[in-house]
């Protein structure tokens, strides 16, 4: 995009890259719900969730609302193993494929993954929504993707506005209750609502929009 808009003399584009973080929920959000006794609220996001919320998409309901039982009441303890036992001796070479495998030893890589990923697991463990909220605006969060298209953009003489950046707007939505942003299964609920009456409603309210983000990474 920013290569089509060199040759067509466009010099700044706007892009949404922060809006997925800015607008975020926990993927599992229902366990908030079960934490505060709304079982049937919880279902019936989990239900619906599972036909319109768009990285759980085709999940069977029953182990969206399993998962989301899990995290509210399954004890730290229980957690922590359940994660040791799952990557025991596969995260001491994440990342080599992608790195020269003599920079990745040199600067003893997988120790600094295994503690970055050590300490974030311990601050979600007991995270209440609004730090789950601030969590993923600090690094590497919402810095990484503007970094990313700026490292982009910058080649082909682009300037990217990120919109979504803006204060007030992150704001905004870091103080907004949990059922403005995620409501009967779709993520983004307020945004969708609100740009209804300016764009066709089968635009806001797509199904079956497939991330394409993780056919092109790897993630760590």
């Amino acid at each position: 995009l920013y290569l089509a808009a060199r040759r067509n003399g466009i010099r700044a584009m706007l892009d949404g890259i922060d809006g997925d973080i800015v607008t975020r929920v926990p993927d599992r959000y229902m366990s908030f719900s079960l934490r505060s006794g709304f079982v049937r609220r919880a279902w019936h996001e989990a239900r619906e969730a599972s036909k319109n919320y768009t990285y759980l998409l085709s999940i069977p309901p029953w182990k969206i609302f399993a998962q989301g039982a899990w995290t509210a009441f399954s004890p730290s303890w229980l957690k922590s193993l359940r994660r040791t036992l799952a990557l025991r001796g596969s995260r001491d070479n994440a990342g080599a494929g992608l790195l020269h495998p003599n920079f990745f030893l040199r600067g003893d890589l997988a120790a600094r993954i295994r503690d970055q990923q050590d300490a974030s697991w311990e601050r979600h463990l007991h995270m209440d929504l609004q730090t789950h909220y601030i969590d993923g605006l600090v690094l590497p969060g919402i810095v990484r993707g503007m970094e990313g298209y700026d490292r982009v953009a910058a080649p082909n003489g682009v300037e990217p506005r990120h919109p979504w950046a803006d204060r007030r707007v992150v704001e905004f939505f870091q103080r907004l209750p949990l059922d403005q942003k995620v409501r009967h299964g779709w993520n983004k609920y307020l945004v969708r609502k609100s740009m209804t009456p300016l764009i066709r409603g089968r635009v806001a309210w797509r199904k079956g929009r497939e991330h394409l983000g993780w056919k092109q990474v790897c993630i760590l």
